[in-house]
């Protein structure tokens, strides 16, 4: 009799569990259903472009999207990533989705291909880079910067890296936090330039100038 107590028990015990774990998993794919059903997105980072050694501004192609002042990343401006609007997928809120709307390219090797490219639209005309071209005589590269900050802290705190996979990164609700947001250093040139010191965006110099922000290694 104790065993079959014992047995009962034990069902019970695995039936509530899996009870709870499926109310879990319903309760956040319904969340997860609302925010993408009501997925509208608000986002400003800043960011600053470098070409072996010298300051290059982006200015979006009067055709583009960007020019044109449609699409996700209609009121963006020069030196700021604005996205607010609805997404169609996460690719739509990349960098990548960008500087395509501002009329450039940001392409990152996949499959054969090694070769990354980067095309900034400019008042001169179009600017392009690829992985392998020169600077100042030695193979450069694109690397970005990434100055991240942290709203947790009371003053907020800013954290820098270098930012490899930055094709994968995805604009984050955070305009009620901005500015200082996150800010993103493009620099093509060769490698020991991540030795040099970092340059900044205005907004984090204003930011940790007033002591509202915190650099921190």
């Amino acid at each position: 009799m104790k065993l079959v107590n014992k047995n009962i028990y034990f069902r019970l015990a695995i039936v509530t569990v899996i009870a709870v774990i499926f109310m879990l998993a319903s309760v956040f794919l319904i969340n997860s259903f609302r925010r993408w059903r009501n997925g509208q997105v608000l986002s400003r980072v800043d960011y600053r472009i470098f070409a072996c050694g010298k300051e290059i501004f982006l200015k979006s192609g009067e055709e583009s999207p960007v020019g044109k002042g449609k699409g996700l990343f209609a009121r963006s401006e020069q030196g700021s990533i604005v996205a607010k609007g609805k997404p169609r997928s996460i690719k739509d809120i990349t960098l990548p989705a960008y500087f395509g709307a501002a009329g450039g390219a940001l392409e990152f090797p996949t499959g054969n291909e090694n070769t990354e490219i980067f095309r900034v639209p400019t008042s001169a005309g179009m600017r392009e880079f690829r992985s392998g071209d020169q600077c100042n005589g030695k193979k450069a590269s694109l690397h970005v910067l990434h100055y991240r900050v942290d709203a947790s802290t009371k003053p907020w705190s800013v954290f820098k890296r270098i930012f490899w996979k930055y094709p994968d990164y995805v604009l984050q609700n955070n305009y009620g936090k901005v500015p200082p947001g996150d800010c993103l250093i493009f620099i093509f040139d060769s490698e020991d330039v991540l030795e040099r010191p970092w340059p900044r965006c205005a907004s984090l110099d204003k930011a940790i100038a007033d002591g509202s922000l915190i650099l921190k290694e």
